[in-house]
């Protein structure tokens, strides 16, 4: 099998792994510009697969005319930039790395809930103000016998969980998982409004699909309490990103922590209010998480060829 590499940086350990599993793999130039459209469609039926990020969209029309086997394989945990035509799901097989970044994800959530729950932000512009602590928002809060109300419970939000419990965080969920599941997990699971209605810290982590659209929508937002911090590193479809900034505007009480594309919040978020901190996703894009992603989405060609 030869795959080619959309990344120029791709690990030694990655590139071993794939030439130990018997596959040969070709990397883009140094300093090229990553290929899209035409290009990478060229790359997919030129190679056996190609590896690329979630910034490469792969459509159906790309893939109409495939009659060999093919992988797209990407270095991301979402693989909704893949869209695999119906009559071609038995020749092309999507590889992607969901575990690598879970510790960098959960690292990154706990930076939102500490920053806002401490009103670091509030607290260094009063500081390069010369201001004194009076001078704050509102007082900072510790975390010790908050409740955290985890929506979702996959690999990030069970390691989340985890660090939840170091904090001394007590710890609601809600999720679709079955009885069984649940069980394994061993956490209070609850429905979604009672969730939204008690818990001090709201955290979404849910993949984004036709039955979590608009899953938390404004009217959803409006059950939380006036004082909750809302941490969501989902997708946008997921939830009603404006609801949740306006009511934060609206309430310096009410906190929020978002990683999301830094486009879908600019036009109502001008990075004025101490409440609410938004990053351009970047929780899973750590120099650590990169080098695992790589090594994870390596071994699991491997494992398909």
């Amino acid at each position: 099998m030869k795959v080619f590499s959309i990344f120029d940086d791709f690990s030694e350990e990655a590139i071993k792994i794939l030439s130990e599993g018997g596959v040969q793999v070709d990397l883009l130039p140094k300093g090229e510009a990553r290929p899209s459209g035409e290009a990478l469609k060229k790359l997919i039926y030129e190679y056996d697969g190609v590896i690329i990020s979630t910034a490469q969209k792969v459509t159906e029309d790309m893939l109409a005319d495939v009659t060999t086997k093919k992988v797209i394989a990407t270095a991301s945990i979402g693989v909704d930039h893949i869209k695999v035509p119906n009559d071609k799901k038995d020749l092309i097989t999507v590889v992607n790395a969901p575990v690598a970044n879970r510790l960098s994800v959960a690292e990154h959530v706990f930076g939102l809930i500490i920053a806002l729950e401490k009103n670091f932000v509030n607290a260094r512009n009063l500081a390069s103000a010369g201001k004194a602590k009076s001078a704050m928002v509102a007082k900072p809060h510790d975390l010790f016998g908050k409740t955290l109300g985890v929506i979702g419970t996959g690999g990030i939000g069970l390691t989340t969980m985890n660090y939840a419990k170091a904090f001394g965080l007590n710890l609601i969920c809600y999720s679709n998982d079955s009885d069984e599941r649940k069980k394994e997990i061993g956490e209070k699971f609850v429905e979604l409004d009672e969730l939204l209605k008690t818990a001090d810290i709201v955290l979404v982590t849910l993949p984004y699909f036709p039955a979590t659209k608009n899953l938390i929508s404004e009217e959803k937002i409006a059950l939380m309490k006036d004082t909750a911090t809302f941490i969501s590193i989902s997708h946008s479809g997921i939830v009603d990103t404006k609801a949740a900034i306006m009511r934060a505007k609206a309430n310096p009480k009410f906190k929020v922590g978002m990683d999301i594309e830094s486009e879908e919040t600019y036009p109502f978020f001008e990075g004025e209010e101490d409440n609410i901190i938004i990053t351009p996703h970047i929780a899973g894009g750590t120099v650590q998480s990169r080098l695992r992603m790589f090594a994870e989405v390596s071994a699991n060609i491997c494992k398909i060829k």
